[in-house]
């Protein structure tokens, strides 16, 4: 989505493919520390290695975090309303690397100043699996009309 864009410049029906990132293990440990998950699922190969999933898998709220930001570039206008229906679909593997595709589908109006704009994201892994579905929903400024 473009940049510093107000409400009424945003259509329904509009997609994107966002830039790619790379989940480290710098961001796995980064994440544990700060959210004090520390979830053998993420922190202890052995345990996780053991599992249906074979390893390691991201936190699926740190996956949510970089695909929001890769998604939402900065927009003055905007900030989060907040997200519905969101599920983890398949797990996010350290070292997969991961784009979101985007479409929005609903605009509605909220009041004289703010509209609210509904976006269905999908982040996929590089095998274009979907690992993460939800709709991320942003408040964003409407144009006065001085």
């Amino acid at each position: 989505m473009e940049r510093n864009r107000y409400y009424e410049e945003i259509d329904v029906g509009e997609e994107g493919v966002s830039q790619a990132r790379t989940i480290t293990e710098a961001d796995v440990v980064n994440y544990a520390g700060v959210s004090g998950d520390f979830h053998p699922y993420h922190t202890n190969e052995e345990f996780a290695s053991k599992s249906d999933f074979g390893g390691r898998i991201a936190h699926g709220l740190l996956v949510l975090s970089i695909a929001a930001a890769l998604e939402a570039p900065e927009n003055e206008h905007a900030f989060l309303y907040g997200f519905e229906s969101m599920r983890f679909v398949k797990p996010t593997m350290l070292g997969d690397t991961i784009h979101v595709k985007s479409e929005v589908t609903d605009k509605s109006e909220r009041s004289e100043e703010y509209g609210i704009v509904t976006t269905k994201i999908d982040v996929k892994n590089q095998r274009e699996e979907t690992v993460l579905a939800c709709e991320r929903q942003l408040m964003i400024e409407r144009k006065s009309e001085t």
